[in-house]
């Protein structure tokens, strides 16, 4: 599509699109858009104070990304990403990137994920130069609102993750696991962060419960048919409730009590 002032957009991708809608819809409660899954977790309340407009101002420094360069926008956005997690921000790309048709030049502008809740004016706006290369080309670095009280998923480094591997098998609770990783790595991570952390780290190495759910009733129910076993399983909502499984003698012996 070509705009007025001569620059053409590229359609935003879908997988673009669940990042914007992640970054804005992740400030509306909890660190981790994932852990709102999770009923049996409280709920952290991640969003600004209840200040009235324009009682306050708050100045993000940008000193540092003027530094920055970004071999292309999926780059910047993954680099930015990790940057405003270490700032307490979230940001998203409020649509597609525009392009000049006459200079080539690219223009990607990252806003805060609390433009349209406190209509915070706060923006980075990145241009290519002549080899295709990002840089900060403008900015308003203030907030109308306060910052993220907790640090999110984003801010976990590969440095952090081997200290949770490392500490989990001796820490008593979720909780001070955190309260470790917070003070050694001077973080501000609330427990669930941490908790599905864990959960995920056990997922990559074990495989998740629900697929060892059903490869072990698929083996019980194909034992029981080929061995004249007996083998019955309950389900509420496609989850397993009960399963009952018996050997060909186990199932002898209790026929023969029940008899």
């Amino acid at each position: 599509m070509i705009s007025p002032e001569g620059f053409s957009f590229d359609m935003i991708s879908d997988e673009e699109r669940k990042y914007n809608e992640y970054n804005r819809e992740d400030t509306e409660g909890d660190s981790s858009k994932d852990e709102e899954e999770n009923e049996h977790i409280e709920d952290v309340d991640d969003s600004p104070n209840k200040e009235n407009k324009g009682e306050i101002k708050i100045e993000t420094d940008v000193k540092q990304l003027k530094s920055y360069s970004f071999h292309d926008r999926e780059d910047l956005k993954n680099k930015l990403n990790h940057w405003g997690a270490s700032q307490n921000l979230k940001f998203y790309f409020e649509s597609q990137e525009r392009k000049n048709l006459t200079t080539g030049v690219k223009v990607s502008t990252l806003y805060c994920s609390f433009k349209r809740k406190t209509k915070c004016e706060f923006y980075l706006e990145f241009r290519t130069d002549a080899n295709d290369i990002y840089s900060l080309d403008s900015f308003h670095n203030f907030h109308n609102h306060s910052l993220l009280k907790y640090h999110d998923a984003s801010a976990i480094t590969p440095e952090i993750i081997e200290k949770i591997k490392e500490l989990l098998p001796i820490t008593k609770s979720y909780k001070y696991l955190t309260d470790t990783i917070n003070k050694v790595f001077k973080k501000n991570f609330h427990f669930k962060t941490i908790y599905y952390q864990i959960t995920k780290l056990g997922e990559i190495e074990y495989g998740k419960a629900s697929e060892d759910a059903q490869f072990l009733i698929s083996l019980l129910e194909k034992d029981a048919k080929e061995r004249n076993g007996f083998y019955s399983a309950e389900f509420h909502e496609n989850r397993l409730q009960n399963c009952c499984y018996m050997s060909l003698r186990m199932k002898t012996m209790f026929e023969y009590l029940m008899m």
